[in-house]
């Protein structure tokens, strides 16, 4: 019944991806590491669908959460399947798990409000609540579902070739521009993307949400395409494998390039020092204090970056419009206000967030995500925050350093690094980390990461004292004689 209503009441392809979510959650629920790939193919192009609305005509916000609901439900598939693998006892779930989903409910639960008093509409709100807080639930879920490191192997091998559609489209519309359906929706009204409309050119978006998802997921990617020089370092790689991966290297960071979204340097850039340094200790070490003095030194010098960044624009003096749009500086200043204002001014500074009427005034102007935090929650938050981010740090990489060296070392410290090339530059740029699938991919990574620097290598069954021994060579044996020949003896 629920079928035939839907499918009388909206826009028909809206119908089909409702039925088909369901049969996809159903999958996970039943299968949940098919569920994992389920996940990739959603994220790859569950927004293309969407954008394929208007063949069909009519629009609408609800419409549009019906194509999306694909990923949530998916997610809802794999925790059911956790809840049934502990019914029948097959995972175990303790005390400490049980907290984590409530805090992941809290941070939902939070970030809905904080929507609502935001005068957001309910549907919205929820994307919100979702796009914050559900894709939490991977890293818990993966923890779970997830049974030996080949697992992982696996789903980064699949992930770096079922995405290079995504790439390689990207790179189409940068050469040939947009597709007319494409520009149709963009001028629906039902999305903030219609600000690339109004520039020289639109920035390429693929089959995702937006040019910024684009280009830092492809950064990502770009890393992670190196997955079998990193972790087979110590093994004989075979010249097709380094070429593929070098070529897929190239593939996702020339998409990342022509994005032309700065945020994705960030992450390509992050992500290799990262690689390099997560190995040592010592490395480890100075990643950080380094890090750390870089943002503070950002801080320090903001106003008078502020002040002379459209002298040092080069788009100024570009010879072309596309050139002054791939070089163009500018649109950070917007981030240097929110650094000013935290360094100057006292009316940011407050115990649990500011009043809506006070949060957009132009001394408490901001558009990073700490400005933001501090805004919205106040010292204590941001310093709940700060100190949940430092201890967590700190056991990751006290974990990490503690693994033998090894494949699952070098495949975790891979996807540790992918997350903080995708930290710094959300903490930069703000919104990386909010943006689907940037956010599933992220809490996807942490939880297998997590998986790896848990995993201990089961231990090979006890065999008795005979077996055990070193057997005969073969020349000791004594010669074995065939039964039908000892039979054939007998009746001679």
């Amino acid at each position: 019944m629920a079928t035939v209503y839907i499918m009388q009441e909206i826009n028909p392809l809206a119908a089909a991806c409702v039925c088909a979510s369901l049969v996809l959650f159903f999958v996970a629920a039943v299968s949940p590491r098919m569920g994992l790939f389920v996940l990739l193919l959603v994220a790859a192009y569950s927004d293309l669908l969407k954008r394929m609305l208007v063949f069909w005509g009519s629009l609408s916000f609800e419409q549009v959460s019906y194509v999306l609901a694909a990923g949530p439900l998916v997610v809802a598939g794999l925790f059911v399947a956790v809840i049934t693998r502990w019914a029948f006892h097959r995972v175990e779930i303790r005390k400490r798990d049980v907290l984590l989903v409530l805090a992941i409910g809290g941070v939902m639960a939070v970030n809905f409000f904080l929507s609502k008093r935001g005068h957001a509409e309910t549907l919205e709100a929820m994307k919100d609540a979702a796009n914050r807080g559900l894709y939490l639930m991977a890293a818990p879920i993966a923890l779970k579902i997830l049974e030996e490191p080949a697992e992982i192997e696996k789903f980064v091998r699949m992930a770096r070739l079922w995405f290079i559609p995504v790439a390689a489209y990207g790179i189409f519309q940068s050469i040939f521009g947009l597709a007319d359906f494409e520009i149709e929706y963009l001028k629906s009204g039902l999305t903030i993307m219609v600000k690339e409309l109004w520039d020289v050119r639109p920035k390429p978006f693929s089959t995702l949400n937006s040019a910024g998802t684009f280009g830092t997921l492809t950064a990502a990617f770009a890393v992670m395409a190196l997955y079998p020089l990193v972790v087979k370092s110590r093994q004989r790689v075979l010249l097709g494998e380094k070429c593929l991966s070098i070529g897929l290297f190239l593939l996702y960071l020339a998409a990342s390039v022509v994005s032309m979204v700065r945020a994705s340097l960030v992450v390509w850039i992050v992500a290799l020092i990262g690689l390099w340094c997560f190995g040592s200790r010592l490395r480890t070490r100075v990643f950080y204090w380094a890090a750390g003095a870089s943002f503070a030194a950002l801080l320090a010098a903001s106003p008078y970056l502020l002040d002379h960044l459209a002298e040092w624009d080069p788009a100024a003096n570009a010879q072309s419009e596309f050139a002054g749009q791939a070089l163009r500086l500018q649109t950070y200043s917007e981030r240097l206000k929110g650094f000013v204002n935290l360094t100057r001014s006292t009316e940011m500074y407050s115990l649990f967030g500011l009043p809506e009427d006070k949060k957009m005034t132009e001394t408490t102007y901001n558009h990073d995500p700490i400005s933001s935090l501090l805004v919205d929650a106040g010292i204590v938050g941001l310093g709940v925050a700060a100190t949940v981010l430092v201890v967590g740090l700190r056991f990751l990489h006290k974990r990490l350093l503690g693994l033998p060296s090894g494949p699952n070392r070098d495949l975790a410290v891979l996807l540790i690094a992918i997350d903080t090339g995708w930290l710094a530059s959300h903490l930069l740029f703000h919104g990386v980390l909010t943006s689907f699938p940037v956010n599933l991919f992220f809490w996807l990574f942490a939880g297998m990461a997590g998986f790896l620097l848990l995993w201990t290598e089961p231990e090979a069954p006890e065999t008795a004292p005979d077996s055990a021994a070193s057997p005969e060579p073969r020349w000791a044996r004594a010669p074995q004689t065939r039964p039908a020949l000892v039979h054939a003896a007998k009746r001679s």
